[in-house]
């Protein structure tokens, strides 16, 4: 799989940088590629490797740095459409070096497997940051459409809104 998206700033209205208010602003590109292993066992392994550049905006007013990613994803699917997966995220934003972790569960909303799913995300931290995504799955032709509002304390952002789409090839 291959993703591309764009970032939001992550900061509240009333933002100020040399007395002058900063309007919210698409802070940095980010793209990734996700590689599944072939099934060997009962869990699928998969592997992510991702890069974020911030935009100029992003660089002058909140200091905006490269950030490179990997994930390591376990998941299980298990009766029809429906899945568990959890990850571990290692970053390096600018100077800094992070751990997370995530996991998540999809299952379809209606007695139509490849209709409509819900699903929740959870990320998390080993301090104890936590940050929860419900969200939608639409199946459309050869894609799905993820959409969600996300909430928690995590460091970066307490509130998103979310809006993939994944094309299957």
């Amino acid at each position: 799989m291959f993703d591309v998206h764009t970032h939001f700033s992550k900061f509240n209205k009333g933002f100020t940088k040399n007395n002058e208010e900063i309007s919210p602003f698409i802070e940095a590109l980010a793209t990734s590629i996700q590689f599944r292993i072939p099934k060997f066992t009962f869990l699928d392994f998969a592997f992510v490797l991702n890069y974020e550049i911030p935009f100029k905006r992003a660089r002058e007013y909140i200091d905006g740095k490269e950030v490179y990613e990997g994930k390591i994803i376990l998941s299980r699917d298990f009766w029809e459409h429906s899945n568990l997966c959890f990850n571990f995220n290692f970053i390096k934003d600018g100077d800094e070096f992070l751990k997370e972790w995530a996991f998540g569960i999809k299952n379809p909303l209606s007695s139509d497997p490849h209709g409509i799913a819900g699903g929740i995300e959870i990320l998390g931290d080993y301090e104890g940051s936590l940050f929860f995504l419900p969200g939608i799955y639409f199946p459309i032709e050869n894609s799905i459409l993820k959409t969600g509002i996300g909430f928690g304390n995590n460091k970066s952002t307490n509130l998103r809104a979310n809006l993939t789409l994944m094309y299957r090839f």
